[in-house]
């Protein structure tokens, strides 16, 4: 605990006064050695008397000069200290100055504690300095003569340094380690180009001279003085002025440059409160709906506080605190500090303790409400003995500089005080403007605009700086890359809107989340990305990136809705999957589609998604070209009743060629998928089928035809609509329209795909379940599904005679289509043995290339007309 009253600015104080003490008593010690005691004949209590009284008045006739957080006050108390030098003892003269001064410091002006401790210990050790100097150089000479003059004048000069020399020494003590050296700078240029010194000492050798042939013509003296005085006086009010229009231009000067706005705040804070001389300054800024206060106080303690929300700001709550009042053991206007010449004192202000607020957002003014700046906020300055707050214009919005507990050496602010701060706070409101502007558009540059995370740019660089943190010091960093899956169904069936609201709702539970881990950017669309420094091994960020599938996947209430979202997530980890940026996002990027692909929520990176990565590349710009251009053709299946040989319809199918070469459809309709292709994909060939369809019916051929759809299909709300559209463009009953539909569709999204089966289903369209088997579909779900037919996959067709296991999934879809009342449809049929098979055990319907290939519209009609004349297959 003593360690630590060490270092507050009182106890340092105080001990540099008892050093001070010390070094009196030393030189008076020397002194009493060298010249003896008093002698019993000596100066009267007359003389002494007087002398104190005049050390006492010259506390009340001072001038002031400010210099940086202190104020140099000279006094004329060298005329009492040059006559104290010629007519008594240097010990009656330390004691003279010890009871002149107290009765001038505690009675004139007012000092208790600390501060009258250090100025009392300063005149005693600059008279003693003085009566040392005095008598080295003046010897046993005459103390009037020229030699006593030239001592005089050196005894009074030495006790000036002496001042100066300490007042550095208590600032800073008191508020900045570093701040003795320029104080010390500027006090010695000061005292060079001041002659009030040379003056009052001259002044007391003449009253000194003159005293001794008639004591009444110190009264004429007296006129002189006080004269002189007040042209010091005048003078220093004049120096006064100039210093504030050079500390304004200083002010102007440190702004230039500029362009953060914390650092410009602190800027106009410190700047403000040394020029206009007060303990504490503070900005009232608006920003991001509510007011936060920027507040310089203490020993350069700066802190940032939000105090309300706009409009009213009104003091927040728990806002209300109140720092600790002020005693003698901490001073309102802290310890005093002697001036430059014998007599003067030094003002520094107030840091009282060093110890942090009370209360964030404690009271700027102790005891009084903490909006007393409200008005300012109006444009009306507030100007109070020891607050002053003026309108600080910030574009369109106006914010308040105030300052609080004017310094010692100024009883109160004034109107010129107001003026000079009204003045700063033009230029401080100009440079905080641009300093905010642009910040504004470097986080522009740097965020997402919809969700405020950061954006591609900004994830890149912060990507980079983890990697290369984690490759020198041996760590890792994980790298998800999110996708949401049919998105765009979202923004399609319920509107833009809702879809941003999505977005930010996703955006903060992402940031709230996992921001503290790293970082969390939106790179645009339905894209999120995030950091994961320190992520350990590559097991743990894959447990983590599944937790973060969860997270986006639980049901987001948007605008009366509750919306289930699916996500895809790539992971890469560094440096196993490489330590530039770039790749890695690219490699995450990789493993995000192959997640889509495969349809498993979370992918890690491996080397063969890189695999043909150009190829990809190449085939998803030549698919959307392809779309675009409507040139994907559309070939037919035939399907034929096994039984009668009656051609039933067709299934259509999608073909296309990239650069010559046909690209199968299991290549390129993943491909569509990703690059949200397969919406008009799906359009186009359902408008094709549907046209070919009616052409067939023209020419007497009552078939119809089959359109696969793709899962992220089933919950775009505006399906039916098209489909109807389509229907009646081409003048077709629904009816003739059956849609596949895969089982893991239905359960990627049951809801959405429930309610557009209905609306299918009510338009009268026949729906197919596409793949039976091969999903994870339960026999109970399909019951209650209002389906018309479920197709056997393929795989289970393929040596069904051989195969037990495969017959056994063929008789339970045979079972089900009749309990269900439902046609069953066997795909891939290539050999007689099976099509007998399925004949003898009641299918409805089969396709394959025992009957026919997937062949063009035109070789289909043929093949109706000719090969198959009456539209029927022996079979």
């Amino acid at each position: 605990m003593a360690s630590e009253g060490v270092r507050t600015p009182r106890a340092r104080v105080l001990a540099l006064s008892a050093a001070l003490a010390v070094v009196v008593v030393l030189v008076q010690a020397a002194m009493w050695r060298l010249i003896g005691p008093p002698p019993p004949n000596g100066a009267g209590p007359l003389l002494l008397g007087v002398l104190a009284l005049l050390f006492a008045l010259a506390e009340r006739f001072t001038v002031k000069f400010p210099v940086r957080r202190g104020a140099h006050t000279m006094s004329l108390s060298e005329i009492p200290l040059v006559l104290g030098l010629l007519m008594i003892h240097p010990a009656l003269l330390v004691l003279v100055r010890l009871v002149g001064g107290l009765a001038g410091l505690t009675v004139l002006r007012g000092q208790r504690g600390s501060k009258l401790v250090f100025n009392t210990a300063l005149y005693l050790t600059q008279a003693s300095m003085a009566a040392a100097v005095f008598h080295v150089l003046g010897g046993t000479t005459d103390p009037y003569g020229p030699l006593g003059w030239a001592a005089a004048f050196a005894a009074t000069f030495v006790a000036d340094l002496v001042s100066i020399v300490l007042i550095s020494a208590v600032i800073a003590l008191h508020d900045d380690s570093q701040e003795w050296r320029r104080l010390l700078s500027a006090d010695v240029k000061e005292l060079l180009q001041m002659p009030l010194v040379a003056v009052s000492t001259t002044l007391a050798l003449v009253t000194a001279l003159l005293v001794r042939q008639q004591i009444w013509a110190g009264l004429l003296l007296g006129v002189l003085v006080f004269a002189a005085y007040r042209v010091f006086d005048r003078y220093a009010q004049q120096t006064r002025t100039h210093q504030q229009v050079e500390d304004l231009y200083r002010f102007t000067s440190s702004l230039d440059g500029l362009t953060d706005a914390r650092e410009v705040a602190r800027t106009v804070l410190d700047q403000a409160r040394d020029v206009v001389r007060a303990e504490e300054a503070a900005l009232i800024i608006p920003q991001d709906g509510r007011l936060v206060r920027m507040r310089l106080h203490g020993r350069e303690q700066f802190d940032i506080t939000p105090i309300s929300d706009l409009p009213g700001a009104a003091p927040a709550a728990g806002g209300s605190g109140v720092e600790p009042g002020s005693d003698d053991s901490s001073p309102g206007s802290g310890p005093g500090a002697p001036g430059s010449g014998p007599g003067a004192s030094a003002e520094p202000a107030s840091r009282g303790s060093n110890a942090d607020p009370v209360l964030a957002g404690s009271a700027a003014r102790p005891g009084a409400a903490d909006d007393w700046w409200q008005p300012a906020r109006t444009g009306t300055p507030v100007l109070q003995p020891d607050s002053i707050a003026v309108p600080l214009r910030l574009g369109e919005l106006t914010g308040v500089l105030y300052l609080v507990e004017c310094m010692a050496d100024t009883p109160e602010f004034t109107d010129d005080h107001l003026r000079l701060l009204q003045a700063m706070a033009s230029h401080a409101g100009g440079a905080l403007s641009e300093a905010r502007l642009l910040e504004r558009l470097r986080h522009t540059a740097a965020h997402d605009p919809l969700t405020g995370l950061p954006n591609r740019q900004s994830y890149l660089a912060d990507l980079q700086q983890a990697t290369d943190t984690a490759v020198a010091g041996g760590g890792t960093v994980g790298i998800l890359l999110l996708d949401l899956d049919r998105f765009k169904d979202v923004n399609d069936g319920l509107g833009h809107d809702t879809g941003d609201d999505l977005l930010r709702q996703i955006g903060r539970r992402l940031h709230d989340r996992y921001g503290h881990l790293g970082t969390v950017s939106r790179f645009g669309g339905d894209e999120f990305a995030l950091i994961i420094r320190d992520g350990g091994s590559a097991e743990t960020i894959v447990a983590l990136a599944e937790e973060v599938r969860r997270t986006v996947e639980l049901p987001a209430p948007v605008r009366d809705l509750d919306l289930d979202v699916q996500v895809s997530i790539g992971v890469c980890v560094a440096p196993e999957h490489g330590a530039d940026a770039d790749l890695l996002l690219r490699r995450a990027d990789l493993a995000m589609y192959a997640a889509k692909d495969t349809r498993c929520g979370v992918r890690v990176y491996r080397p063969e998604d890189d695999h043909d990565t150009a190829r990809r590349l190449a085939l998803m710009a030549g698919l959307r070209v392809a779309v675009d251009a409507g040139t994907l053709t559309v070939v037919y299946q035939p399907k034929v009743d096994p039984t009668t040989g009656r051609v039933l319809g067709a299934e259509a199918l999608v073909r296309w060629q990239h650069d010559g070469r046909p690209v199968p459809p299991d290549e390129f309709i993943p491909l569509a998928e990703q690059a949200r292709l397969i919406e008009p994909l799906t359009r186009h060939v359902l408008d094709t089928a549907l046209a070919d369809c009616a052409t067939w019916r023209g020419l007497g051929h009552e078939l119809s035809v089959a359109v696969n759809l793709s899962p992220d299909m089933l919950t775009d709300a505006a399906l039916t609509g098209r489909v109807e559209q389509a229907l009646h463009r081409h003048g077709l009953p629904a009816a003739a329209l059956t849609l596949e539909i895969t089982e893991n569709a239905l359960m990627a999204d049951p809801a959405n795909a429930r309610r557009t089966l209905d609306a299918l289903h009510g338009l009268g369209v026949k729906l197919s379940i596409d793949d039976f088997g091969t999903g994870h579909s339960s026999l109970g779900r399909l019951a209650h599904l209002p389906i018309h037919e479920v197709k056997i996959d393929k795989s289970f067709i393929r040596h069904i005679v051989t195969d037990r296991s495969r017959r056994a999934v063929t008789d339970a879809a045979l079972q089900l289509a009749r309990a269900l009342d439902l046609t069953v449809v066997a795909e891939g049929v290539e050999e007689q043995d099976e099509l007998d098979y399925l004949r003898r055990h009641g299918c409805h319907a089969i396709q394959g290339y025992l009957i026919s290939k997937p062949i063009p519209p035109v070789e289909f009609l043929t093949w109706l007309t000719t090969t198959r004349a009456g539209g029927r297959l022996p079979v």
